[in-house]
């Protein structure tokens, strides 16, 4: 019955992040005014959505790879599992936020919801992660093929941004460019 149920939260996961990611392009504003497009505005949000696909692509990714180290799910990763899609949903909505005003109120809720999605993703991985290994060598493995070698930094690198985000909104708007594009060719050259 519980592997049953791990398999059912896959394939639910896996349904929500497709969803998110078609809504997410979806919402890209496109204004046309007249014959002609509004072509910095639709670049601009291409690039924003570019961002939250490469974050949310690094995230079923990652997810992936921990829930196949699991055989079976207890309820308690359930719940935190269906907490975790819950955030992820909002992701289009904060993306739309960013995309129509770069500000440093939209900047640090985006940041902010990237931050509370990312430890609960961590606190996901790390209650599979422990309950299989035992020994802490096979779990840092594990998490090196899941985050790479600076899964520890993350955390921390995501505070930092959002306190630079306060200060410099455009700026740190560059480096949420470059973090998920980044993680996602390390992920694709792990792989």
């Amino acid at each position: 019955m519980k592997a049953k149920l791990k398999e059912r939260l896959d394939v639910f996961s896996d349904a929500i992040i497709a969803i998110l990611i078609t809504i997410m392009v979806l919402e890209l504003p496109v204004e046309i005014h007249g014959q002609s497009v509004h072509y910095a505005q639709l670049f601009h949000a291409v690039g924003i959505y570019l961002v939250s696909f490469c974050f949310i692509a690094n995230l079923w990714y990652q997810h992936a790879v921990i829930f196949n180290e699991a055989k079976t799910v207890p309820n308690r990763i359930v719940v935190l599992d269906l907490l975790f899609l819950f955030l992820l949903s909002l992701m289009p909505t904060f993306t739309r936020l960013m995309t129509e005003a770069t500000t440093q109120v939209t900047v640090l809720m985006y940041g902010g919801l990237n931050l509370v999605i990312s430890l609960l993703f961590s606190w996901i991985a790390k209650t599979i992660i422990h309950e299989k290994y035992p020994d802490k060598n096979d779990m840092r493995k594990v998490y090196n093929v899941i985050y790479g070698d600076s899964y520890l930094e993350s955390g921390l690198l995501y505070l930092g941004i959002m306190v630079l985000g306060y200060f410099w909104p455009r700026v740190v708007l560059v480096r949420y460019i470059i973090m998920p594009i980044h993680s996602f060719i390390s992920d694709s050259a792990r792989a």
